[in-house]
């Protein structure tokens, strides 16, 4: 498998947060890791077509992220409706949802055939 410029420079972007995490044990950082592909996706929407996945798919898998995230810090106050579940048990709900939907699309892809002649 090729790994591309792209997919190279977003991960390099986010490799020094996480090194720096496991020098100095120091955590404040990580809202880069945590909400970087949020702001690093559209960028990589705006200046490379996709490839695997159309553009909707990605933007789709994106607001799943987005809603896990919600979910994540409206913890409490998602209990706080039923007292039964807890907006973490949702977010990894929302999490799978964006999971499943990578797996829709990419299985609705075709192996194009190419003509020797």
């Amino acid at each position: 498998m090729r790994i591309d410029n792209t997919d190279r420079w977003t991960a390099d972007s986010l490799s020094p947060v996480l090194d720096y995490w496991h020098v100095t044990d120091d955590l404040r950082l990580y809202p880069l890791v945590q909400f970087g592909p949020m702001l690093l996706i559209p960028v990589i929407l705006a200046t490379s077509p996709a490839k695997y996945l159309r553009t909707c798919d990605i933007v789709i898998v994106l607001g799943w992220y987005v809603a896990a995230k919600v979910l994540e810090q409206a913890d409490a106050w998602v209990y706080s409706w039923g007292g039964v579940v807890s907006g973490h048990a949702f977010k990894h709900f929302a999490a799978a949802a964006a999971g499943a939907w990578v797996l829709r699309a990419l299985g609705g892809r075709r192996v194009a055939h190419v003509s020797n002649n």
